[in-house]
């Protein structure tokens, strides 16, 4: 069985008790840093053999992961922080795995996105994770583009070195809102920057270095509210009108003259048959 283990993003409290047992069960571990993962077993006590499965070498990885299961090994997965598969290589051993019917389970965990969500202070109800943006050309700025009509929250990686770049290039693009930075997530030094977007860049662009990988939380797109068309007699004539040419019902005819002028729909639908009556 392939154990797809969440690992600590500083934290190594956070490393959860059944992940703790996987390690000490499964008879290989495939690590994105083989050295980072030696540190982390070791403060557990725990000695395993490792192999390298990291974005460079996904796909020859992948096959021999694979033969190690068919052998009837048993198999954990990790980066060094976080959730593999989540900006991290596993997508596509999991997306074999599903073709060729092999069973593999994930265990819960630290994740750097869901944490940076709550931390920053941002609407949570809905939220899109684009990782790492292109850093260069059309696709850079599409990303931009996309950021700047989502109506929910955005969350975003990127290196300490590449942040301000990051937040001056995307300040044209979502203007006022506000944004939140985390950094050095559940360690000692862990620190949320929060503010619109301007004050965040003043406060970053004051420090002489800036360190700990970055999550950037962005604010959606406030929805414009609908410029309500101020005549109602002209609203419930639309009605009326539309009924008659689009063969319409009277309910369906205010429905749509409510969405095109913002007036209330029960309002319109009344007025217009008190008009017909």
């Amino acid at each position: 069985m392939l154990y797809i283990v969440a690992t600590p993003l500083g934290n190594l409290e956070d490393l959860t008790p059944r992940a703790l047992r996987i390690f000490q069960e499964v008879d290989a571990i495939a690590a994105e840093d083989t050295r980072h993962t030696i540190q982390l077993l070791s403060h557990f006590g725990i000695q395993k053999p490792l192999f390298a499965f990291h974005q460079h070498n996904e796909r020859e990885a992948t096959e021999q992961l694979i033969e190690k299961l068919a052998k009837g090994q048993n198999i954990a997965l990790v980066s060094d922080a976080g959730y593999p598969c989540v900006s991290d290589a596993g997508s596509y051993l999991t997306q074999t795995l599903r073709d060729r019917n092999i069973p593999y389970t994930c265990l819960p965990g630290a994740c750097a996105v869901e944490t940076a969500l709550v931390l920053s202070g941002l609407p949570t109800e809905t939220y899109t994770f684009l990782g790492f943006l292109p850093r260069e050309g059309k696709e850079r700025e599409a990303a931009f583009s996309n950021i700047q009509n989502k109506t929910e929250t955005v969350i975003l990686f990127e290196s300490p070195l590449r942040i301000i770049k990051l937040i001056k290039d995307l300040k044209p693009y979502i203007k006022e809102r506000r944004i939140s930075l985390l950094r050095e997530m559940t360690k000692i030094h862990e620190e949320c920057v929060r503010g619109a977007i301007d004050e965040v860049l003043t406060e970053l662009e004051s420090r002489a270095e800036i360190k700990g990988e970055c999550v950037l939380v962005i604010e959606g797109k406030k929805e414009e509210p609908k410029e309500q068309d101020t005549n109602i007699d002209d609203a419930v004539r639309k009605v009326l009108l539309l009924k008659k040419k689009a063969d319409l019902s009277l309910s369906q005819s205010a429905q749509a003259v409510s969405l095109i002028t913002g007036h209330n729909r029960k309002e319109l639908y009344k007025l217009a048959l008190e008009q017909e009556e």
